[in-house]
């Protein structure tokens, strides 16, 4: 009930007079809304759950967490996006972030290691 209730507000704003939906031509508007709900939405999700099934929930979190970086990455490539310093940080501080979690059990075993064979 919850998503249909956000569709419908998310439809009225878009179709709000000024908003760029409402300004497209209807027959662009007539492919655009069945492209962001039927493929966007509903295949896309489908998959990512689907595939999170067959996953390791460490995997799956790690590129959940990096969509943005993916985001990001592909609007600069497909839609001649650019970002700013902020951007690039924070694509940075998630890639870090990403790299930590990744690191920390083998840095930590690592660290056993020298401590057990030192002992």
């Amino acid at each position: 009930m919850t998503r249909l209730v956000l569709a419908v507000l998310a439809l009225a704003v878009a179709l709000a007079p000024g908003a760029a939906v409402a300004q497209a031509p209807p027959v662009k508007l007539g492919l655009l809304l069945p492209y962001t709900g039927v493929l966007s939405v509903c295949l896309g999700f489908t998959l990512q759950v689907v595939a999170q099934r067959h996953t390791r929930p460490a995997d799956s979190a790690i590129v959940l967490s990096s969509e943005t970086v993916f985001t990001a990455a592909f609007g600069a490539v497909f839609m001649g996006d650019r970002m700013g310093a902020a951007g690039l940080a924070g694509c940075a501080l998630i890639l870090a972030c990403i790299l930590v979690v990744q690191l920390q059990p083998i840095v930590w075993r690592w660290f056993a290691d020298a401590r057990a064979r030192a002992a």
